[in-house]
């Protein structure tokens, strides 16, 4: 557990290195900063949007792609590659836009593959989203 909160921090860290150097931080402060409004962020982004897309891109795509005797190279292709799609705006295509994503999916994607624990990766993306929004607001205020 230590490990995967350790894993979220840094990753958070890092993606918001990668967004400052290219560009893609915010340019405006956020006008919702009530308590309320917060809660409700972090249940989302902190635990709901990392339960469901741990399940379905680690756990489910993982255990189908082991049950089809894929190797271990190709799972974790996969699984991060359909991971940084998933995050992709598809209006704007850029396809270095959003390339944290297939690196924290890769991380997240040995995580499970080494510990067969699906919440570990849960918590490690829970906070780095967390993590994420609250650095990113802090550089904004």
């Amino acid at each position: 557990v230590i490990f995967s909160v350790t894993l979220g921090v840094l990753f958070a860290f890092l993606m918001l290195v990668f967004m400052k150097y290219t560009n893609h931080l915010p340019k405006l402060k956020p006008t919702y900063t009530t308590l309320e409004f917060i809660y409700a962020e972090i249940i989302s982004i902190g635990i709901l949007v990392p339960f469901v897309e741990e399940f379905c891109f680690r756990k489910w795509i993982v255990l189908y792609m082991e049950k089809h005797d894929f190797s271990k190279y190709t799972i974790i292709l996969v699984s991060s590659i359909l991971f940084y799609l998933w995050h992709q705006n598809f209006v704007s295509f850029n396809l270095l836009w959003r390339v944290d994503t297939i690196v924290i999916g890769i991380f997240l994607c040995l995580l499970f593959m080494k510990t067969r624990n699906i919440y570990y990766c849960i918590i490690s993306h829970g906070v780095a989203n967390v993590s994420l929004h609250a650095l990113e607001y802090q550089l904004l205020f």
